[in-house]
């Protein structure tokens, strides 16, 4: 269990026994998400000031990998890269060891241009694709692999809160501020 204060302490607890794992990590200002790899071996930290984490939980202490500044970053089940969604209009995939940036900006991929896909980045379960929203309603979807844009469409009348994808990575959902959800294929 991850678990954050107000002062930007993070602590890796036993899940059985409560007890800590390890010595505590420390962040800037107060953890705002925390997110492990399906195979526990990594952990992005999210705070409020915006700093993203990764670290490497296979050693004790814990060894932080790398950081940078971004509003809702997401890392992909395997560890392997990290999703960072930024304010104006930028959007990059970084590997997830190194921090190094593996794509250009992704809003200049995109065939239409206006798209701000800064909110809500996810990979799916199967590490193959990556969905981005925005503020407007629109919905990106990305093959990972190839690094190549997919369906691009008006998902909602309002923003784009929350996206998801099934475990078998053939349907999502998205959560908008119209009160609407809706399932899609991928």
């Amino acid at each position: 269990i991850a678990l954050g204060d107000s002062a930007g302490t993070v602590e890796i607890r036993d899940a059985l026994t409560g007890e800590p794992a390890e010595p505590p990590m420390k962040h800037s200002s107060a953890l705002k998400e925390a997110k492990f790899t399906l195979d526990g071996r990594r952990l992005l930290t999210i705070c409020e000031d915006y700093s993203a984490r990764v670290w490497d939980l296979t050693q004790v202490p814990s060894k932080l990998l790398w950081q940078g500044a971004s509003q809702i970053p997401d890392i992909s089940p395997d560890g392997k890269r990290v999703a960072f969604p930024r304010l104006e209009r930028i959007g990059m995939i970084h590997d997830g060891e190194t921090g190094a940036p593996l794509t250009p900006n992704l809003c200049e991929l995109l065939t239409n241009r206006v798209m701000d896909i800064s909110r809500s980045p996810r990979f799916s379960r199967d590490n193959r694709w990556l969905g981005f929203a925005d503020e407007n309603g629109r919905v990106s979807i990305w093959n990972v692999t190839t690094l190549r844009p997919g369906p691009q469409f008006l998902a909602h009348a309002a923003g784009v809160n929350s996206l998801w994808f099934r475990p078998d990575s053939l349907v999502f959902v998205t959560v908008s501020d119209d009160n609407t959800a809706r399932i899609w294929d991928t």
